[in-house]
């Protein structure tokens, strides 16, 4: 049960009038956290993010991401650019804009919700994500994968899980027969010459040692310092084709797809090649 909000406070969609206010919020967190947030609500726009206002005036934000596009997974979110501005931590508000945010996930019908944050340390501001990831876990969730190194050498990405109650529960959907071909490789927002390697599903042959080799070669031209890829666990020809391209398994998101098939996370570090 969510619980009420007082008379003063508003969870509502965002607006775009209110994404000046959002992303300063952002700003007082993270300088490279608002301009990767300036980039992707200018190429995306605000739907599917919120405010939470109090006397009016927008303190908080928060967004989700559903993973089911192209019927990949069941049911399963990322939280996004999730904030609540310095001079109102403290007063539970942190805490009533995520349930608003999780409700919504409920009812849209989400099983499983994931967030990714950091173990960054500033010079001046100290732990910065601290806080968040308190609240994340005063609110259930669980970490469930942790990269060290990912965004530099010295910065850790930490993702948690919460698991829902669906509203309507789905039979699996999952293509059966169907392989795994890479799609492309690019470099991932907001790190160090860490790239992330994408895949989709096709009724071909799939993606072979050749391929895994190819990309490799090519980040090394970049002079790339990780690469990073997760598939699902019941592709078991791809990840015995991973370990033996020397990819390391690093971790997994439980239950990422459906009930019992996984996220499994990989990693490539060459500079240990």
């Amino acid at each position: 049960m969510v619980n009420q909000l007082p008379p003063n406070v508003q969870f509502r969609p965002m607006q775009p009038e209110d994404l000046n206010t959002a992303l300063q919020i952002i700003y007082e967190t993270d300088e490279d956290d608002y301009e990767t947030a300036a980039e992707e609500f200018q190429d995306e726009g605000v739907d599917g993010h919120y405010v939470l206002t109090k006397d009016g005036a927008v303190i908080g934000l928060t967004g989700c991401e559903c993973m089911d596009e192209d019927d990949i997974t069941d049911g399963s979110f990322f939280l996004s650019w999730t904030y609540l501005s310095q001079k109102h931590r403290g007063e539970g508000l942190g805490t009533m804009l995520l349930e608003q945010m999780l409700e919504v996930i409920r009812q849209n019908n989400g099983r499983k919700v994931f967030v990714s944050t950091s173990d960054y340390v500033d010079p001046e501001k100290g732990d910065v994500y601290r806080a968040a990831r308190q609240l994340y876990s005063q609110a259930g969730f669980t970490e469930e994968l942790r990269h060290p190194n990912y965004y530099n050498p010295t910065e850790a990405m930490i993702t948690f899980g919460l698991r829902l109650e669906q509203l309507q529960p789905r039979q699996s959907f999952r293509p059966e027969g169907r392989k795994i071909s890479l799609k492309d490789i690019d470099e991932i927002a907001e790190t160090e010459d860490a790239y992330a390697i994408s895949w989709e599903y096709t009724d071909g042959e799939g993606s072979t040692s050749v391929d895994f080799q190819r990309v490799i070669q090519e980040v090394e031209k970049w002079e790339g310092r990780v690469i990073f890829v997760a598939i699902p666990s019941d592709a078991e020809q791809l990840i015995q084709l991973m370990v033996n391209c020397r990819f390391r398994q690093e971790g997994q998101l439980a239950d990422y797809f459906e009930d019992g098939i996984h996220e499994v996370h990989f990693r490539y570090d060459l500079a240990l090649r």
